[in-house]
């Protein structure tokens, strides 16, 4: 943050309160979030557009086959499902097929 800000870290402890800290961290966080999903956004788009191009049949080709969806762990997805059940969400669509998982374990290489 500091070199965000084009401060020394000693400058930014005597002059910015803790309050004022978070408040700077979460709107950093937000602007890196909102451009990436800006950029993914339109890099989705010029591939869908390559794609219609070559393919066989354009008109299959769908925006959203070319999102980008980052991967949820086992724990996301079990609180995905409970915040579904408690809205009320039938029991046969909570359990996305689509949701993609990864394991967050570290496995040994022999």
């Amino acid at each position: 943050m500091a070199a965000r800000l084009n401060k020394t870290v000693g400058e930014l402890k005597s002059q910015i309160t803790p309050t004022e800290l978070q408040n700077w961290m979460l709107f950093i966080e937000w602007e890196e979030t909102r451009t990436n999903r800006v950029d993914h956004y339109y890099l989705a788009q010029i591939a869908a557009q390559i794609t219609k191009g070559i393919a066989k049949h354009p008109e299959k080709v769908k925006l959203e086959q070319f999102l980008f969806r980052p991967p949820m762990s086992e724990d996301q997805i079990e609180k995905m499902n409970r915040s579904k059940m408690a809205w009320g969400v039938p029991p046969e669509l909570i359990q996305a097929d689509n949701v993609k998982r990864v394991n967050f374990r570290e496995e040994k290489v022999a």
